[in-house]
């Protein structure tokens, strides 16, 4: 049955009725990219059905049509809340939009029942989203998920978030990235016990409000600091709740960059601070804003050095003289280190036990590129996938 809003309604697997609609009036309705609807569709987080032609008709839940061009424009779609159905947990959740650049995070229904339903009305769903207490929400205690096999590190290191363009389009492609790497790794590997993510570590591309790094070199970027710190926040709260439907839990550890060493933490207290309610993620950040920084999972340390402070051909001694008892206890020991945005294994290889990896950046190349004739370097968001007895078992890169 067709209605005036360019919605059908057509039957779920169910037997439940859903209202549909074409790929491109879908995009208009939920305000969504095509690539952004078609990516949420293959991982199952929204429904679609095919027509009798074959063509993809995509849901549009209840109340979209309320929230239209006059609507958005006041903010009444991009800040507001669509329910959407949770087919890897098969719990009814709703999908928050933050602001209209805001972190996309998926809330439990009971959570925002309340205020789900204020669509059309931009002022309830801002006054009702003040009297609740903000934060993500606690994984589903009748949740069993299956006892991991493998580590994950996603090196998000140098994202320089603020760098010139469009920062809602750098956002959704390094979410893609780690998405498609973890759906990767659960089918190559199996379930994940573990997502360990790098913050700070050039995460943000300036320190001040000046736009300029840790070490007073100004920097262009799109916007003023504070745009650059709100985008590298709303980034991280996604890439996190990202992690946590993948992984029994995610931990996330704030590691000192030359460009954010103050930001990069003040980002990383923000992320602590928004999932302070879960049990499954922890977020770590060191009083010394984590110069280097030590993660222990099972017989595997992994240590993380921005790459700004010592040779890499220093650090393992240091490594090891810092935190004996890590280092000792391990079987398989790994230095990852960013800061030169390109890949480089050391001549020397291993060293004193520990193998030194310099993994590329994920961001679009600048003039520090183009002057150190790093030409043939390309964007990477790279990951290393970790076993139990036999350490790093693969190096992906998205």
């Amino acid at each position: 049955m067709s209605e005036d809003n360019g919605t059908t309604l057509t039957q779920w697997s169910d037997g439940t009725a859903i209202r549909v609609a074409p790929l491109a009036e879908a995009v208009r309705l939920l305000s969504l990219s095509k690539d952004a609807l078609i990516g949420r569709a293959a991982r199952g987080t929204h429904r679609r059905v095919r027509d009798d032609s074959g063509i993809w008709l995509y849901e549009i839940p209840d109340g979209v049509d309320q929230a239209g061009p006059k609507a958005q424009e006041r903010g009444g779609w991009t800040a507001g809340h669509a329910y959407v159905y949770d087919h890897r947990n098969r719990n009814p959740r709703y999908l928050i939009r933050n602001g209209a650049t805001g972190a996309i995070v998926n809330q439990l229904a009971s959570r925002v029942h309340a205020i789900a339903y204020a669509l059309a009305d931009p002022d309830g769903v801002a006054a009702s989203l003040e009297a609740r207490e903000l934060g993500a929400v606690p994984r589903p205690t009748e949740l069993d998920l299956p006892a991991g096999d493998c580590l994950v590190h996603i090196s998000t290191r140098d994202v320089h978030v603020g760098e010139p363009g469009d920062p809602q389009q750098y956002e959704d492609e390094i979410a893609e990235r780690v998405s498609s790497t973890l759906q990767w790794v659960e089918h190559a590997h199996g379930s994940i016990d573990c997502v360990l993510l790098t913050l700070g570590s050039d995460w943000l591309t300036v320190d001040n409000a000046w736009r300029q790094t840790t070490k007073v070199t100004q920097i262009a970027t799109e916007g003023s600091v504070y745009d650059v710190l709100r985008w590298a926040e709303a980034l991280a709260v996604r890439v996190v709740e990202l992690c946590r439907s993948y992984s029994r839990r995610v931990v996330g550890i704030c590691e000192q960059g030359n460009h954010d060493a103050v930001l990069g933490a003040a980002m990383a207290r923000t992320c602590k601070a928004w999932f302070r309610h879960c049990d499954d993620v922890t977020i770590e950040v060191p009083a010394c804003g984590g110069i280097r920084t030590f993660f222990s999972w099972r017989d595997i340390l992994i240590a993380g050095h921005h790459g700004h402070i010592r040779k890499p051909t220093q650090l393992a001694s240091i490594v090891a003289a810092e935190r004996p008892d890590l280092w000792g206890r391990a079987r398989h020991r790994y230095l990852l280190l960013g800061h030169r945005h390109h890949s480089q294994r050391w001549a020397m290889g291993d060293i004193a036990g520990c193998e030194v990896i310099q993994t590329r950046s994920p961001s679009k190349p600048t003039e520090y590129e183009h002057r150190l004739g790093f030409v043939d370097d390309i964007q990477t968001l790279e990951s290393f996938v970790f076993l139990e007895g036999r350490g790093l078992v693969t190096h992906r890169r998205a």
